[in-house]
């Protein structure tokens, strides 16, 4: 008789194993395939939003640049030449020229640019003249059509100055010397 009555426990203990094995070995690995799944999809959306976002931002870029395609050709010509930035050391001798001093470039030792900062040469110039004029001199350097700024300027009152500088008669004790660092923006090469 007890083994009749065993029967029904025996039974019951088995299909608990079974299903136990059913839950272990066919249904938690079902449930984790499909959250990985589910995450992989959902980094997916997120790629692909990414990439839509990206294609849009260039569309917008596109459109922005025909829009203002004269603005960039005019930004252009504020940037100069990094291998040979003639024009604006003639524009500098101009403005140098139109105050009556004199001007002389220095060599200068090339700066490694820091990360974020756009390409530049750096200028190194000696003005000699009345210091009215050099004074003038900048102020028209302000002014010059180029993306430039003055770094380091210093300026020396009633120095010796070579003949070369037209010095009007009684300002000779207005003469001076300055030593100016100019920080030029230059162009990338494509």
């Amino acid at each position: 008789m007890q083994n009749l009555s065993n029967k029904p426990l025996f039974a019951a203990i088995i299909f608990a194993v079974v299903c136990a094995a059913m839950v272990f070995g066919v249904a938690l690995p079902l449930i984790l395939s499909i959250k990985n799944l589910g995450l992989r999809i959902a980094q997916q959306q997120m790629t692909t939003a990414d990439d839509d976002r990206r294609i849009r931002d260039a569309r917008e870029f596109g459109q922005f640049e025909k829009q203002h395609k004269t603005d960039f050709e005019t930004l252009g010509g504020v940037l100069v030449d990094e291998q040979m930035p003639l024009n604006l050391i003639n524009a500098l001798e101009t403005a140098a020229g139109s105050t009556g001093v004199k001007i002389e470039f220095s060599p200068t030792v090339d700066q490694q640019p820091a990360k974020d900062d756009w390409p530049s040469i750096t200028m190194e110039a000696e003005v000699t003249g009345a210091v009215p004029d050099i004074l003038q001199f900048i102020k028209k350097v302000d002014n010059i059509p180029y993306l430039l700024s003055i770094q380091n300027i210093g300026i020396q009152a009633n120095m010796s100055v070579n003949s070369a500088v037209q010095i009007p008669p009684g300002d000779s004790e207005n003469l001076g010397k300055a030593h100016i660092l100019l920080k030029a923006y230059a162009k990338t090469e494509s």
